[in-house]
């Protein structure tokens, strides 16, 4: 990625918790999302 963001960061994690079933990424190891700083507020 050549783009800066700032104002947030990203969270990673293996699998997502959805209406109770777990869901694994199909092409990869994790999950990877950007989250802003400004909902943690």
């Amino acid at each position: 990625m050549t783009a800066e963001r700032t104002g947030g960061r990203w969270v990673i994690c293996r699998y997502i918790v959805k209406n109770g079933r777990v869901i694994y990424p199909k092409n990869g190891k994790c999950f990877r999302f950007w989250v802003d700083d400004s909902k943690h507020k």
